[in-house]
């Protein structure tokens, strides 16, 4: 493996190590403080009454319950159309690949929406059965409940198995597909015989994140949920904000850290220890034309289901928002920049799009800041350092937006940090979030750069940090741009954090979409999906960008 192309200093992560430690160490161990506490007494007492609890019990139940069913469907789900796109060749492959990349990069609440504007009691669903198909009422009412948050899931986390095991299936041998089929293997034997066994590491690895973002699921719990049902993450925000509860809360939260840890670790060490598979040089793939009239009407069938169940969520939230009791009509983005009863103390929801641009904007500044220094760092070095330093850095990903949300209101409610006040708690918990993502990008696009540019450069008498700033950073400049478009678009949609932090005056875009969903009322729901679609509106533009620059993206230099 390539180390990189100019070691980089220690030095350069000292910031973010400094930062590292007091927005996420610090917090975390405010809640590990805060978990012995109760009443001022310390003790374990507490923990163990909080652990036999029943409140605890279903929550971490459920949690678990609904997490593996909605991995279970998730793959059910995704894994044909994985193996069809890997297998055949058809017509619209390219935008069904779009297609199956966009949910994953859609905010939580968004998702959320656009279940809720399909299949509600005044969904698109709902609506057409009743003045097309005679019904006297809503046949489907799942603006709560599990199946909705099922469905949800799969939606969200069908872009995780194809990404996973779509771009590790590209690069496998097509040889021995090709093999197979001129020794007489079907189809059949061919898929279960050869290809999921070597797909079987990126199944697994794609397994483990979905029920990891099932089991840390927030967003999409508690808007369509309802109060019948508590994870983990639920039980934390309502033992902090309905009850105040915060020693019960941060047991809750310790639980979720270890077993998230736990995952993740897992996760780790599976994609470390998988088997190598045998890959292919060529770029070919395995793509083979399709002769077969029921191959043929198989792929379809499939291509039909994604493109309905993938997109009628995101058609049905546009027509909700343009749909009013008279017909179409742009009367709910023209109330989100109204104040009807002129208070002062009224956020609109035209201030709440200010405010998440302007945080999303410090947030992405913030992240590049740690991530491309950290990035250049892990790209340049080997050795016993490297994994530690690694593992170190991507603790965020491993800790839930909530529990990071949740430890900043303890930890920086005192002096010597006391910003309760201080608008700069959101955009440093975005870029927490946003990081580890930074980072995963950055690190291929500087290894890709051939290590003897620098050493040319440095024969020549160029110093560490110019080798970097004139030759590597400018051949890598589309990562570098794509990973700050794609870090301000988890900023603009975080949802966990912001909910514990964001007081009235800096209310995000989610937080706003959230307040609407929960109040009755035409106007609040029509709103509400008004918000979600201009949410929308500017993740597919990000995401766009983003694939446009992947696509343009020059070979990198291998000298």
């Amino acid at each position: 493996m390539n180390r990189g192309p100019q070691n980089a200093p220690l030095i350069w992560i000292a910031i973010p190590l400094v930062l590292l430690a007091v927005f996420y160490g610090y917090p975390m161990a405010a809640i590990l403080k805060t978990s012995f506490q109760m009443d001022g007494n310390g003790g374990l007492d507490q923990v163990f009454h909080i652990l036999s609890s029943r409140m605890f019990g279903y929550a971490l139940g459920f949690s678990l319950f609904q997490a593996v069913l909605s991995t279970l469907l998730t793959l059910g789900f995704a894994l044909p159309g994985v193996i069809m796109f890997l297998l055949c060749d058809f017509s619209g492959k390219k935008w069904m690949q779009l297609l199956a990349s966009l949910p994953f990069v859609l905010p939580t609440v968004v998702v959320a929406s656009a279940f809720r504007a399909l299949w509600g009691s005044h969904g698109m669903v709902n609506s057409f059965a009743v003045h097309y198909l005679g019904f006297h009422s809503a046949p489907f009412n799942l603006d709560y409940g599990l199946p909705a948050v099922l469905m949800a899931h799969v939606f969200y986390n069908t872009s995780v198995v194809f990404k996973l095991v779509a771009g590790f299936g590209a690069n496998l041998d097509r040889s021995l597909i090709d093999s197979a089929r001129s020794l007489g293997a079907s189809t059949r034997i061919i898929v279960f015989r050869i290809l999921l066994p070597l797909l079987k590491p990126s199944v697994t690895a794609a397994s483990l994140l979905v029920f990891l973002f099932c089991f840390c699921s927030f967003g999409v719990v508690l808007i369509l949920g309802g109060p019948g049902f508590s994870t983990l993450e639920i039980e934390i925000y309502r033992q902090t904000v309905h009850f105040f509860n915060l020693p019960a809360a941060a047991i809750l939260s310790l639980v979720q850290i270890l077993f998230t840890g736990m995952v993740f670790v897992v996760y780790l060490k599976l994609q470390k220890h998988h088997p190598a598979a045998p890959f292919n040089t060529g770029g070919a793939g395995l793509s083979l034309p399709v002769r077969s009239r029921m191959n043929r009407l198989g792929i379809r069938f499939f291509q039909s289901a994604w493109i309905l169940f993938l997109g009628l969520p995101l058609l049905s939230l546009v027509i909700g928002s343009i749909y009013t009791d008279t017909g179409f009509s742009p009367v709910f983005f023209m109330e989100l920049f109204r104040n009807p009863d002129q208070s002062v103390f009224y956020i609109s929801p035209f201030r709440a799009i200010v405010h998440s641009i302007g945080f999303a904007g410090t947030a992405t500044l913030i992240s590049m800041m740690i991530g491309i220094p950290v990035a250049a760092y892990l790209s340049s070095t080997s050795g016993r350092i490297r994994p530690v330093i690694d593992i170190l850095f991507m603790l965020p990903l491993s800790t839930s937006a909530v529990t990071l949300g949740f430890g900043f209101i303890i930890a920086f409610d005192r002096p010597p940090l006391d910003l309760r006040g201080s608008w700069i708690l959101i955009p440093m918990s975005h870029a927490l979030v946003a990081f580890p993502f930074v980072v995963r990008v950055l690190v291929p696009a500087f290894q890709g750069v051939s290590e003897r540019l620098g050493e040319a450069a440095a024969l020549l008498g160029a110093t560490t940090g110019q080798i970097w700033w004139k030759i590597i950073f400018p051949i890598a400049r589309k990562s570098i741009a794509g990973a700050t478009i794609f870090s301000f678009m988890i900023s603009l949609g975080e949802f966990g954090a912001t909910a514990f932090i964001a007081r009235p005056q800096t209310s995000t875009i989610p937080v706003a979409i959230f307040r609407f969903l929960s109040q009755p009322g035409s106007l609040n729901q029509g709103q509400a999906m008004a918000m979600s679609c201009l949410l929308l509106l500017i993740t597919v533009f990000g995401f766009l960008w983003v694939e446009w620059l992947i696509a343009v993206e020059p070979k990198r230099a291998c000298v």
